[in-house]
């Protein structure tokens, strides 16, 4: 993962894929990433304990000075990201995405918002399940700041990590907006063969 600064970017995670389970390394070289990695771990709990099933399982969390160990459950699928669509029907498509609204209402039925929805932290698996990754950004919704909650990197960045960012209007994604570049590269863009999976 990387945290992006005006034109700066700085690394501050790796991802290592075993076999049964997947290790996102965080590494402690700044303040703000304590606060990343206890959001993640927070939310992945929370979905669990509310007995969400579309996000991958926590399995253990190990800690030291120098980095955080997070071990989530592997899910054999691929992300949306590296996939093509143009050989899928479109009622298949369209089931797909449907299935990504439904997990974004479920997460705001329970007062979440992912923050950083986008086709690379979106699974497919061989039996067309969808699945949610990467709650590092995760907010709970808060209804006197809606607006906020839906719309600004800068405010997420200050509620999660308590820093002020300096980040150019260009840059701030709009939460809605990510939804319709789904729809569209879903629906109308990309294409992939079940071969692909």
């Amino acid at each position: 993962m990387e945290i992006g600064v005006s034109d700066t970017y700085i690394k501050i995670s790796n991802v290592f894929i075993f076999d049964d389970y997947v290790i996102k390394e965080y590494y402690h070289r700044y303040d703000f990433v304590d606060h990343i990695v206890k959001n993640e771990m927070d939310i992945n709990m929370r979905l669990l304990n509310l007995g969400i099933s579309f996000i991958p399982k926590l399995l253990s969390v190990e800690k030291n000075m120098q980095k955080t160990k997070l071990a989530f459950k592997k899910i054999d699928g691929r992300t949306l990201a590296s996939l093509k669509f143009s050989y899928m029907e479109f009622e298949e498509k369209f089931k797909i995405f449907m299935k990504i609204l439904n997990m974004v209402k479920v997460l705001h039925i329970n007062n979440l918002i992912h923050n950083d929805l986008s086709l690379a932290n979106l699974m497919l698996n061989h039996d067309k399940e969808v699945y949610m990754i990467d709650f590092a950004l995760s907010t709970s919704f808060n209804k006197k700041d809606s607006i906020n909650d839906l719309n600004s990197l800068t405010y997420i960045g200050y509620k999660i990590f308590n820093v002020k960012f300096d980040i150019k209007a260009d840059d701030i994604h709009n939460y809605i907006r990510k939804i319709g570049e789904i729809k569209y590269e879903l629906l109308y863009k990309r294409g992939f063969k079940v071969k692909d999976l």
